[in-house]
């Protein structure tokens, strides 16, 4: 008596669980990557060293919900905040001296930030507004 034994049934079973795989999978990374997800913004204060500042920065989440934040500080300052949209009001608390307000967006997959907005001012006790979405 000879035993005959083949492999198609389990390559069969094989593609079927990979192509299952790849059905159920697929669809799940397109959604959680173009749904609506908050994006992480760096909003970097830098001028002249030392200048102290005050202000606020403002963000809004998906749902539409704007929390404020004060700062008061010196520069320079940098921090983090996630939402869909943030601002962001300094003035400067000086006569002279330069403050300069970044915000860069995360690329997507966490690959680092690219600028998305920068204001500069120089002038006495200046203000600078700056938002990015």
């Amino acid at each position: 008596m000879k035993l005959v034994s083949s492999s198609k049934p389990i390559k069969r079973a094989w593609l079927i669980v990979l192509v299952a795989t790849a059905l159920i999978a697929f669809p799940m990374a397109c959604n959680s990557v173009s749904g609506p997800i908050e994006t992480t913004y760096k909003i970097r204060i830098s001028g002249t060293i030392g200048t102290p500042f005050t202000g606020s920065v403002d963000v809004t989440s998906l749902r539409g919900k704007t929390t404020s934040e004060a700062k008061d500080n010196r520069i320079p300052a940098d921090f983090t905040v996630d939402g869909k949209y943030v601002s962001a009001v300094i003035r400067k608390e000086s006569a002279n001296r330069e403050l300069k307000i970044e915000i860069s967006k995360e690329r997507l997959l966490g690959s680092g930030f690219n600028p998305v907005a920068i204001a500069r001012t120089t002038a006495p006790y200046g203000v600078v507004r700056v938002s990015a979405n």
